[in-house]
């Protein structure tokens, strides 16, 4: 099921689970100019919302409300155009929430069975062939010693640091985070994972990951849902291990 929402609708239906702020990385902004037109607004938002119940919605709302498990998508594409997506998986069920670009854009709720969440979420980035430089690893500390690589280190010949550090200053027409986190509530959430995506300017999409070590490799939609699926089952898992209780003591 989908359904498009205007912001002041949208934040009706939210602040009915019981919580006031949308979250992360979705925003609300009130089309409106004045205060009391803000008001009026959100009164017929309510109106509206009592007017016409929906199970289904409400089903959606409460399992974003009280997620087990929550993919953030945050990104910069096409210009000045962003990217704002929350993906949530209660139980069985899952939720994605994109809104649309713009000061106040419409947000599109889409709900899905929890095994397809990663699909769903990679199906809303835009579309980017995959790069064609190959996969490269490196220590993070030997990236970041690589200031401006020479024209000579250019080349396949070069350490693969320098190559990396070569790629991750080449021009972008977009860039992106995909942060993988689990809750025992709903409210207080612990990261688990986090994957990143960028989109080089005549060449094409890399997925990437830093930590000790950097890694880069180019993205299809294939991989990108691979590694995303592959974070969120563990996620799952690590909720399940710990319980309800305790999950803000497990790192990694």
């Amino acid at each position: 099921m989908t359904w498009r929402l205007t912001p002041d609708r949208f934040l009706a239906l939210w602040t009915a689970t019981g919580l006031d702020e949308v979250p992360f990385p979705l925003r609300y902004r009130s089309t409106a100019l004045w205060e009391d037109e803000h008001a009026a607004n959100m009164e017929a938002a309510q109106r509206w919302r009592r007017a016409n119940p929906d199970e289904q919605l409400t089903a959606a709302m409460a399992t974003m409300r009280h997620a087990e498990v929550t993919v953030e998508v945050y990104g910069q594409v096409s210009g000045d155009s962003e990217l704002r997506l929350r993906g949530c998986i209660r139980h069985d069920a899952a939720v994605v929430v994109r809104q649309e670009p713009g000061r106040a854009g419409d947000f599109v709720v889409t709900t899905s069975a929890a095994y397809a969440l990663a699909d769903a979420v990679v199906q809303c980035l835009p579309d980017a062939p995959a790069g064609t430089a190959p996969a490269l690893s490196a220590p993070t500390a030997e990236v970041t010693e690589f200031s401006t690589p020479t024209q000579i280190l250019r080349t396949a010949q070069a350490p693969p640091a320098v190559r990396l550090r070569r790629l991750l200053t080449d021009p972008r027409s977009g860039t992106g985070n995909l942060r993988v986190l689990c809750s025992p509530d709903g409210l207080t959430f612990t990261p688990v994972t986090d994957l990143g995506w960028f989109d080089v300017v005549g060449d094409g999409r890399y997925l990437f990951r830093t930590g000790r070590h950097t890694h880069v490799c180019p993205a299809t939609p294939a991989l990108l849902r691979d590694e995303l699926a592959l974070a969120v089952d563990g996620a799952r898992e690590k909720r399940s291990r710990v319980g309800d209780t305790g999950l803000r003591w497990v790192h990694g």
